[in-house]
């Protein structure tokens, strides 16, 4: 069985063509512009394979400090809480596995947040001090804020507000309400 079309001649076999490669090429020219970076002045730069490289790597940096953000943010709550050695132990163990490695320029605040679980698994068994536990804290959010954005502000945002969601009163242990700013 063969099937013939006819009606077609070679003119029009070219301009569907023609029509084919017009679109694709509008289409690549819709998906470069959304995509291509614009500087401050409003020109689209042109990247070079480094400059992409560096921008990948700032987006792994930037979502490795949101978790660790978010760790400390547990953390926190933990610490918060009533002591639940379980619990605590659970989430400290996983804190360890996960953050052994990463980013390089984030070493200081990784080791920060593994010592930082360590101790607030230690008071949560009454290991270790309240004092103790609460300087470690608040060290490492200061760690972790001296990373925050150009505007100073974290770019994480939990369900408690913004990020480390309350500073820890001594004489009750329970949140005060009052944000780090």
């Amino acid at each position: 069985m063969e099937i013939e079309i006819t009606g077609f001649d070679k003119i029009s076999v070219k301009a569907i063509i023609a029509l084919l490669v017009s679109v694709l090429l509008a289409v690549l020219g819709m998906i470069g512009r959304a995509y291509t970076p614009v500087s401050k002045a409003g020109d689209s730069q042109v990247l070079f394979w480094t400059e992409w490289e560096i921008i990948k790597a700032e987006k792994v940096y930037q979502a490795e400090l949101n978790s660790l953000r978010g760790e400390a943010d547990i953390l926190t709550v933990l610490f918060n809480e009533d002591p639940d050695p379980v619990r605590t132990q659970i989430t400290v163990d996983r804190i360890i596995r996960q953050y052994t490695s990463g980013q390089p320029a984030l070493t200081y605040q990784r080791e920060l947040l593994i010592e930082t679980a360590k101790t607030v698994s230690d008071w949560s068994v009454g290991a270790a001090s309240f004092e103790e536990t609460k300087a470690t804290l608040e060290d490492l959010v200061a760690a972790l804020r001296l990373q925050a954005n150009e505007d100073g502000n974290s770019s994480v945002t939990h369900q408690y507000g913004s990020f480390v969601p309350y500073m820890i009163n001594e004489a009750n242990p329970a949140p005060v309400g009052v944000p780090y700013p």
